[in-house]
């Protein structure tokens, strides 16, 4: 195979990542990162960066980085159109064998690019987001955009579509977004299972149960209708605490007002957290996760980070969050925005410490058998080197 010149570098492959949010990146994409360039790829990372979020993107030796401002949240198409024609530059100039789009936009500027240049392309779709599980004129506008885009990158013969749960690859096949042939399955992110491990059982003498929320503090993620939960069990009982982890989002669609916040703060069961860094300590100190999540998701990686640690979770029954937890084995899934049924779930675990136990046993299992972060490796290792040939 002919050598080329890159950016400065001489390397018989080349691979690029586009992303939109560096923190994204650096949560789900770190190990795919290191593997590939372990494999003999030369890696570029094209990702977003918006002045209202201070966490930048963890840098890897032998990786060319390119930040490209990118805005979130909508109603700012000129800046759309900016980051467009940025990171349509860039590939140009770098030129790759592969590129490895993520999330939503990404995928529909990279789709394009690919169709046009004739260059195999590797859309991940990380769940199908606001768009399609937002009520409205305005997202069913977008969600259609967003459709009618996924169909003309398909014309792309080189194109491969990852989906991370088999409801939403079965969605895009059926509506004809994707063809059968160039959809794949690899489930979520995948997690260090030597890094997320069960830990010893601790003396439960005055322990006080625990119920952990970690995401985004997007309302569509369920915080809400978790403190709406966690209300009506506190009008009963008292023996419990609801403790608070993640990141605010201020440019999120349905991000929370800081009024709203401080609102949460004050419950007399919260005990906030805030961002964290260290999860596995995190899951340490709490009985059991709830992410009664409304969103789009693909496969929530705190769920399979939980259930690695020996954690079960309650969820809510949707694309993703019920590939990873099954409803009675390693936690429970109720209906979205069902406080009066998540209420009934927490009391339950509350009440049966034991459940809770074998719960988080199965659920070990399961990210052992379908979740370890090496299958993950592996499967896109060879997608990269499949479609490059």
């Amino acid at each position: 195979m002919k050598i080329r010149k890159v950016y400065g570098h001489s390397r018989n492959k080349v691979l690029c990542y586009v992303v939109n949010a560096g923190w994204y990146f650096n949560l789900h994409w770190q190990e795919r990162l290191k593997s590939s360039v372990a494999d003999g790829w030369k890696v570029f990372v094209i990702y977003g960066s918006s002045s209202n979020e201070e966490r930048g993107i963890e840098k890897v030796n032998g990786v060319e980085y390119i930040s490209v401002p990118c805005p979130r949240g909508v109603g700012r198409i000129l800046n759309y159109i900016g980051f467009s024609l940025s990171v349509t530059y860039h590939l140009f100039r770098i030129n790759p064998e592969v590129v490895h789009s993520i999330t939503v936009f990404p995928n529909v500027i990279c789709g394009f690019f690919c169709l046009l240049s004739r260059k195999p392309s590797v859309r991940s779709v990380t769940g199908t987001g606001w768009a399609f599980s937002a009520k409205g004129l305005f997202p069913k506008i977008i969600k259609n955009i967003i459709s009618v885009s996924y169909s003309i990158g398909s014309l792309n013969k080189k194109s491969r579509f990852v989906f991370e749960n088999p409801d939403d690859l079965s969605m895009f096949v059926d509506k004809g977004l994707v063809d059968s042939s160039s959809a794949h399955l690899i489930l979520g992110a995948g997690v260090d299972t030597d890094i997320y491990r069960p830990f010893p059982e601790a003396s439960t003498s005055g322990h006080r149960f625990t119920f952990l929320f970690a995401a985004r503090l997007l309302k569509s993620k369920g915080l809400g209708d978790l403190v709406e939960a966690a209300s009506l069990l506190y009008g009963r009982r008292s023996d419990f605490s609801v403790k608070v982890c993640g990141m605010l989002d201020p440019n999120g669609v349905d991000s929370f007002s800081d009024v709203e916040l401080a609102r949460i703060k004050e419950m007399p069961f919260i005990d906030w957290f805030g961002e964290a860094s260290d999860m596995q300590s995190i899951f340490s100190e709490i009985d059991v996760l709830v992410l009664p999540s409304s969103y789009g998701e693909g496969v929530p990686r705190i769920l399979i980070e939980a259930s690695s640690c020996g954690v079960p979770s309650i969820t809510t029954d949707l694309p993703g969050c019920n590939s990873i937890i099954v409803d009675g084995v390693t936690g429970f899934l109720v209906s979205p925005r069902s406080p009066y049924l998540l209420a009934e779930r927490m009391e339950y675990l509350l009440d049966n410490p034991h459940i809770v136990k074998v719960m988080g046993i199965e659920g070990r299992s399961r990210v052992l058998k379908y979740f370890d972060q090496s299958i993950v490796v592996k499967k896109t290792l060879s997608l990269y080197n499949n479609i490059a040939n």
